[in-house]
């Protein structure tokens, strides 16, 4: 019994070693692994390497973008995720990315593991400084009027510089302003009689560099329609009987020295001048300034100058009496910064060799350079030719523009009789009493006076008169001066009749007879336009039959298109309401929508009773009638008219009419 117990007991052991042999091995579980989080500047590509370990190898990787910020859109090629090295092309977008690894074993078996980029900003490139400089189409610009901007490369070929490019223009000081500061070439428009400095900062990258420079530009703003001036205060240190004190007037020649005179009007601006010496007078020669005062009773030279500019002598004047020139730096044309000279008589021998650029003439205030060119001088500490007792440049200034009006008692004025004309100003803006000076500008006219605060103007003629006044006033340290027009209409009778002769469309003429007693502005206003000869070639360019007829404004240009013709003045005050009505015959002034006060230089003939036009909103001003030609204006009528495809304008003729001259009857 034991014995089969024994047995079957070894057996059973038997077996189980056995089955211990038969039966497979339990694998290790799969374990996926991304790698460990990293970060890397924006714009920057890296690799990413995942592993696994377990499971049944081989592995298949499978890569996924899991998220991103909110404004990236980053995705894996198809061909680059099925590595175990994944290389993430550059991240454009800050912030974290995470990125999801999927293996699978042979067996089936799969796992996922995460890691986190982190684009921690922009990409480090590396910098290039360039040496860049600014310029203007012009340095010089009158007020209302436009230059252009650019920049130029001086170490480097533009070609080699990136196409992504950045410009960012700055007025820095100055009245103007630009259209657009981020484009490579902007336009600058002159509001204001002063210096104006712009800066630009620019910038281009590509993958490697990034290019960077800035640069500064000065265009000097000048009077809209007269030479500017300046006017130079002197005043010497003796306060005796011998005293020299009084203004130099200088007008500057900017047609033919353009550069030097802004050059100039930058030191005045900055008044650079104020207080420097008349530190060289060559007796019965020239008198110079420009860059010494007393420093602890020595000769020093003022710190600030700019640097010099290019001669402009070759298109310059001659260095005759009383003009003003650049000083050169030695013997170099294009040397000039700050100093300049006054020639006392004709100094030819400045005029070559080298050449000084002559860039204003006095024009008041020879007497004071004739006493300044006749003191007493001394030689001192290496300067000749240096005057015993200082006299002084005080001031150097552009006149302060002051804002005045002369206004007309009356804008039409029978030929014989007078009319008055006042000035209007504010005080406060003159430094002193002012000076006054009147001219008749064009026109036949006599003044009661010259230089009265108010002038009578006695018409000769039947013609538009212009009259200027101008004036001055002097203080301690600045000088304001001012100008200001009007105009006056001469008539030979209280109905000037005007005569349209018409040609295209329609040949013929039309006589039109003003009333100047129901409307003289408006009169008056339309008759400085025909003595003017604007209308001459404008359209008739609206036909409503059974309406009106109007013109006064477009003319077709060389390619057909209908334009509006420059030379509009601003527009006169509504004298609607004057007892005469918008009927058949009459003429009116057209208007811009609801302002009675916006008639200019359009007007219109009524068809047909449109009396409705007179006391609607807003009221149109009956100025005028038709005496003969009504035929003629009828045939207008009835031309074939459409819409412009150019200006978008309704009811325009088809075939121009055009009023090919209007004038005065004789």
């Amino acid at each position: 019994m034991r014995t089969l117990l024994t047995t079957c007991i070894a057996a059973c052991l038997l077996s189980l070693a056995a089955c211990d042999q038969l039966w497979p091995t339990q694998p290790e579980r799969l374990i996926a692994d991304a790698g460990q989080d990293t970060s890397a500047p924006a714009n920057t590509a890296i690799t990413l390497t995942a592993s696994a370990t377990g499971g049944v190898p081989p592995y298949l990787y499978r890569w996924n973008v899991e998220d991103q910020p909110d404004d990236a859109d980053y995705s894996i090629a198809a061909d680059a995720s099925t590595n175990a090295v994944l290389e993430v092309e550059a991240l454009a977008v800050a912030g974290d990315y995470v990125f999801r690894v999927h293996v699978t074993d042979s067996a089936g078996a799969t796992d996922r593991s995460y890691v986190t980029v982190t684009a921690d900003g922009e990409t480090e490139l590396e910098t290039v400084d360039l040496e860049i400089t600014a310029e203007a189409s012009s340095p010089l610009a009158k007020e209302g009027e436009t230059v252009t901007l650019e920049i130029l490369f001086e170490d480097i070929d533009e070609e080699d510089v990136p196409e992504d490019r950045e410009y960012t223009w700055t007025v820095d000081s100055g009245s103007a302003s630009l259209d657009d500061d981020s484009l490579a070439n902007p336009v600058l428009t002159i509001e204001g009689q002063d210096t104006i400095k712009v800066s630009v900062d620019f910038k281009a990258t590509n993958e490697e560099k990034e290019y960077s420079g800035a640069a500064e530009v000065y265009v000097v703003g000048l009077p809209e329609d007269e030479a500017p001036e300046v006017i130079i205060g002197v005043q010497s240190g003796n306060t005796g009987p011998g005293q020299i004190a009084g203004e130099i007037v200088m007008e500057l020649l900017v047609d033919t020295a353009p550069a030097t005179c802004a050059n100039f009007l930058r030191y005045v601006d900055e008044a650079f001048y104020d207080g420097l010496l008349w530190h060289r007078v060559v007796t019965d020669s020239l008198i110079q300034t420009g860059a010494y005062q007393r420093t602890a009773g020595e000769l020093a030279e003022k710190s600030g100058a700019h640097d010099p500019i290019e001669s402009e002598a070759e298109t310059s004047g001659s260095n005759v009496r009383g003009t003003a020139a650049a000083v050169l730096d030695g013997i170099g044309d294009d040397t000039a910064t700050s100093q300049f000279f006054i020639n006392v008589t004709s100094n030819g021998e400045y005029d070559a060799d080298p050449a000084h650029t002559v860039f204003a003439k006095v024009t008041s205030g020879m007497d004071l350079v004739d006493q300044i060119a006749a003191v007493e001088v001394d030689t001192e500490t290496g300067f000749t030719n240096v005057p015993v007792e200082d006299v002084l440049v005080a001031t150097l200034r552009r006149p302060i523009v002051a804002e005045i009006t002369a206004e007309p008692e009356d804008s039409l004025v029978l030929v014989g009789e007078s009319t008055r004309v006042s000035l209007a100003y504010e005080e406060d803006d003159l430094p002193g009493d002012p000076t006054f000076e009147w001219e008749v500008v064009s026109g036949n006219a006599t003044l009661s006076a010259t230089d009265t605060e108010w002038v009578d103007v006695t018409i000769n003629g039947a013609e538009t008169v212009q009259v200027q006044a101008r004036i001055i006033a002097a203080g301690d340290s600045w000088t304001a001066k001012g100008r200001a027009d009007a105009y006056i209409v001469g008539i030979e009778d209280a109905s000037p009749q005007v005569v349209i002769t018409n040609s295209g469309g329609v040949n013929g003429e039309i006589v039109i007879e003003l009333l100047t007693d129901a409307a003289p502005n408006t009169c008056a206003n339309f008759l400085r336009y025909v003595d003017e000869q604007f209308f001459d070639g404008v359209v008739w360019h609206r036909v409503v039959d059974g309406f009106v007829i109007q013109g006064g404004a477009y003319e077709v240009d060389d390619e057909g298109a209908l334009v509006e013709k420059d030379g509009a003045r601003d527009p006169v005050a509504s004298e609607a309401n004057n007892g005469y009505s918008n009927t058949r015959g009459y003429i009116a002034m057209a208007l811009r929508g609801e302002d009675a006060d916006s008639g200019s230089n359009q007007f219109f003939i009524n068809l047909a009773d449109n009396s409705n036009l007179d006391s609607g909103s807003p009221p149109f001003t009956v100025w005028a009638k038709v005496v003969e030609g009504m035929s003629v204006i009828d045939e207008i009528a009835s031309v074939e008219v459409g819409t412009d495809s150019e200006s978008g304008m309704s009811d325009v003729p088809k075939v121009d009419v055009v009023m090919e001259t209007i004038r005065r009857q004789d």
